[in-house]
């Protein structure tokens, strides 16, 4: 093994050796024990993991049971590898290693940072180990457009696989509580119990053994890349609050619901079906009922509910099953189980979770919140905000005014009505009461609350900005679409302009409406929106129907639009790139142009780069690489060229592939598969990639202003700081004080909030 500090040439750049460890560990987090004496997962909403997968490492760590089975570290200093088993001495020559400040690596290193700080440190009287020392092997995976997972990655990169079999296997036997039998009635069983348990220090030290030939074949993080890395870190140790007890309350309240869901769907169908969860035998009721429908996803239930004739029962049936699929489910349980006991969510961010570099997030996934919910009246009796149409009185008061007829106050679904809803829920408390008063609207309130059960801290405050369509600005930049780079540079409204163009309304009736009614105009959406959000990278007919365009409009009508946004932004077209130039109709010349034109001349001359406008592409080492603005590099692995045909121009062509580690099955078959590569796709991979590096760069300018980051989006900041401090306006300077390669684009932030609870304005 390589001494710690060595260098070995990977990809651009280099892997250095580090000093590295693994813990293994007992918990039962996350589990209970039944009267039975049988252990299971804690009770959740649906389908539950067990353990760590259920409640994240952070409360796992800080369970009370949680121990330390075994410790294996190398610092590569010439000894080898060593172990700590409890009731061995204090592993002394680490502690003094980290004293010194020196680095240490592990895979999935928060992992070892919080069982180090909660159970070393907590239990055991160990040195704290600070954040900023530690490396993380899966990370640079991450970052190299790998999969993470030790065992996904390491035939990848050519290294020694472990026997994920044997481990898993060794794991559920020492590392968690196990169900009594009569043969055997230990609820648990230590590794120092039996000769076997040996397995389970050699699964740890095998660890650190594949974790550092992984890292070996993985190039560092650059130092730019070290920055973003370790304030994802710095994020995610210090966690977001969360409002626990409207937590609890919106829990006991959906349980309830469900129960009486289940009871109406077990009556509607005459004992059929007995739960709305229950997809196979709904969906066969539906078919004796002649409704046939391929699944219950959520598009598909709206679909039929769309349909006039599906009526009575049938239709009660669907609205009870779209009702008890809300995705606000599955967030209760991540609020429920993976909050701290300070009421703070830790562990929240995915870092480099997307190809192109972009963030997720964990558990309460706040990239896909329910964006909006019912239109509500404010009760003139109590000042309570309801779905409008639910009561013709207030069903919170004994004498009330009707809720309907003129001067009565009505609102679209935003930060009052969502902030009435937590407090009333709140305030009654009992769940039959909560589902009395609001009946089946219940579940899909609670999904559209979700945002606000993330609040401040007692004596602090959200602040929150984001970037005004970064997509649409960086891919206009990046493009040279001028008209576009102009009007962002103003006005900005770009889904009215489109909704002009298409249409024919003018721009300025478009924004009239608006002032007049409150409210965008009805075409902005289908004609504006639409079209930007399918069109922009290469998208045809299917694109704009995955986008709802099919609600408003024919395929023709799809099409000639599409057309129409074409010609209205060339640059964007000849972005996308191609190999075949019409130069007249039906006459075409031969020439690697655009994005994909460059990618494939890359590929057919490996070892030099090639240009177009800000990106540059170039093959070193069977990867492709699209070199950013900002010089961080998105990797396409072994790019394959092979030959074939264009549909359009009957010309033959190259079709581009890379491998690519696909978590998404409606992308294919989930791990480590070849992919078609093509202009769009390139491009949307370039925009994405740009924009979340200027996300990146605010979060790193109101950090160290006195803007701590809590949480972010994929173009919003979210800080948490004192009463009173600061102000929108300099949050949002900060966010657009641009890096040097980005100086001069119109990139904008604004329609900042501060407040207690988290909203979308």
């Amino acid at each position: 093994m390589l001494a710690a500090g060595t260098q070995v040439p990977v990809g651009l750049s280099y892997a250095t050796a580090l000093a590295d460890m693994d813990f293994e560990t007992y918990s039962e987090a996350g589990l209970i024990l039944n009267p039975t004496l049988k252990w299971s997962s804690a009770k959740g909403i649906g389908k539950q993991p067990r353990s760590i997968f259920l409640v994240g490492a952070p409360v796992y760590a800080m369970h009370p049971s949680t121990e330390i089975l075994c410790l294996y570290y190398d610092l590569k200093e010439g000894n080898g590898r060593r172990a700590w088993v409890p009731g061995m001495p204090a592993p002394q020559d680490l502690f003094d290693y980290i004293a010194a400040g020196g680095l240490i690596e592990a895979h999935n290193s928060a992992f070892e940072f919080y069982i180090w700080n909660c159970v070393g440190t907590q239990k055991l009287g160990w040195p704290e180990l600070p954040l900023l020392q530690l490396r993380c092997s899966a990370s640079k995976a991450k970052a190299w457009s790998l999969p993470a997972a030790l065992g996904k990655v390491s035939p990848v990169v050519g290294t020694e696989v472990k026997d994920s079999a044997k481990g898993k296997r060794v794991i559920k036997r020492y590392c968690e509580p196990r169900n009594p039998t009569k043969k055997d009635p230990r609820t648990r069983i230590l590794p120092s119990d039996e000769p076997e348990g040996v397995e389970l220090y050699e699964y740890c030290e095998q660890d650190i053994i594949s974790e550092a030939s992984v890292s070996l074949a993985i190039p560092d993080l650059s130092e730019s890349e070290l920055e973003t890395w370790q304030l994802d870190q710095i994020i995610n140790v210090r966690g977001i609050q969360i409002d626990t007890e409207a937590v609890k309350v919106f829990r006991d309240a959906y349980d309830l619901a469900v129960e009486e869901a289940n009871n109406a769907v077990w009556q509607i169908t005459g004992g059929e079906v007995e739960k709305a969860s229950e997809v196979q035998k709904m969906l066969q009721y539906l078919h004796r009922c002649n409704l046939v429908l391929p699944n219950l996803d959520k598009e598909t239930v709206e679909a039929a509910l769309e349909r006039p004739e599906i009526q009575g029962p049938i239709r009660d049936l669907l609205e009870i099953r779209q009702a008890m699929a809300s995705a606000g489910a599955k967030k209760l349980q991540a609020l429920t189980f993976r909050t701290c006991h300070d009421g703070r969510m830790r562990d929240a961010f995915n870092y480099h979770r997307a190809h192109t570099g972009r963030f997720s997030s964990e558990g309460i996934q706040l990239q896909n919140m329910v964006a909006g919910g019912p239109e509500c009246i404010l009760t003139p009796c109590c000042g309570v905000w309801l779905p409008k149409g639910l009561y013709p009185f207030c069903p919170c008061c004994a004498v009330s005014d009707p809720l309907d007829g003129p001067g009565l106050q009505t609102s679209e679904w935003g930060v009052e009505p969502m902030t009435s809803f937590i407090d009333e829920c709140k305030r009654i408390k009992d769940p039959k009461a909560i589902t009395d008063v609001y009946g089946s609207k219940l579940a899909g309130l609670i999904a559209s609350s979700i945002r606000g059960l993330i609040t401040a801290a007692p004596g602090k405050e959200l602040i929150c900005s984001d970037y005004t369509a970064i997509e649409a600005v960086v891919l206009a930049v990046l493009s040279g679409c001028q008209w576009r780079i102009d009007l962002f540079a103003t006005h900005g409204k770009i889904y009215e302009k489109t909704a002009s163009d298409i249409t024919g309304i003018s721009f300025e009736d478009l924004l009239r409406y608006k002032e007049e009614t409150g409210s965008h105009h009805p075409h902005r959406k289908p004609f504006g929106k639409v079209p930007e959000l399918a069109s922009g990278y290469q998208g045809w007919i299917g694109a704009w129907k995955a986008f709802g365009a099919d609600q408003f409009m024919d395929d023709d009508t799809i099409k000639k639009s599409i057309l129409a946004w074409r010609a209205a932004s060339p640059e964007i077209v000849e972005l996308w790139g191609g190999q075949w130039r019409e130069v007249d109709r039906y006459k075409f010349e031969h020439e690697y142009y655009g994005l994909e034109g460059t990618a494939i001349k890359a590929v057919l001359e490996p070892g030099q780069w090639h240009t177009y406008r800000w990106l540059r592409y170039g093959v070193f080492g069977d990867v492709l690489y699209c070199l950013l603005p900002s010089g961080r590099a998105i990797a396409y692995h072994k790019p394959r060229l092979e030959r074939g045909v264009d549909r359009y121009s009957k010309k033959e062509i190259y079709s581009l592939s890379h491998m690519f580690n696909n978590t998404n099955p409606k992308k294919g078959a989930v791990g480590w598969i070849r992919v078609q590569t093509y202009g769009g796709m390139l491009t949307e991979n370039a925009t994405q990639g740009v924009a979340r590096d200027l996300l990146v760069n605010g979060m790193k300018n109101v950090e160290p202003a006195g803007y701590p980051v809590v949480g972010h989006v994929h173009d919003e900041l979210i800080s948490e700081v004192d009463l009173g401090f600061g102000s929108i306006e300099e949050y949002e300077h900060l966010m657009t004080k641009l890096p040097a390669w980005a100086e001069g684009w119109p990139i904008k932030a604004d329609g900042g909030w501060r407040g207690q609870r988290y909203r979308k304005d």
